[in-house]
């Protein structure tokens, strides 16, 4: 089955949000040690064009009010209640796409390859030890096994 990939890219969701009048678009480049106080108590969404010292992409606050996690669902915020209740009912059946095919592998780092410092991902608070990833998804198989495993996480 093809999966409908293009529709719910998140660019196409900042988009939406744009539209709506609920970014804020940085565009001068911004430290990764700037980013928490630009977030912090910002009442809009912040698109971030140069963020960190590779000049990256980043997005903050998206999900931070009602009003976008009603634009998300395609409702008015008066039904983002009801609408979050059906869904929730209403379970839809994973699509399985040809893993060739998927957008996520459209970048694909092996064993050493793989930088996380590379990531525009920020202090969140000033006391942090290290810049963390709020809701990290890590996958994991055990080798003796091959029993996956995929865990939601703060990582450091």
């Amino acid at each position: 089955m093809n999966a409908d990939t293009e529709t719910f890219r998140f660019r196409r969701f900042m988009e939406t949000l744009a539209e709506a009048g609920e970014v804020e678009t940085v565009a001068a480049p911004t430290p990764l040690s700037r980013v928490a106080s630009i977030l912090d108590g910002n009442p809009k969404a912040v698109k971030f064009e140069k963020a960190g010292p590779d000049g990256q992409e980043l997005a903050g606050n998206v999900m931070g009010s009602r009003r976008r996690m009603a634009l998300a669902l395609g409702v008015d915020e008066p039904d983002l209640l009801r609408e979050m209740t059906r869904r929730l009912a209403t379970p839809l059946d994973p699509v399985q796409i040809d893993a060739a095919d998927a957008p996520v592998q459209q970048v694909v780092q092996r064993d050493n390859e793989a930088d996380l410092t590379a990531l525009p991902v920020h202090l969140q608070h000033g006391e942090d030890g290290a810049p963390y990833i709020s809701a990290a998804l890590d996958i994991s198989r055990d080798p003796a096994t091959g029993h996956a495993n995929v865990g939601m996480r703060r990582l450091m």
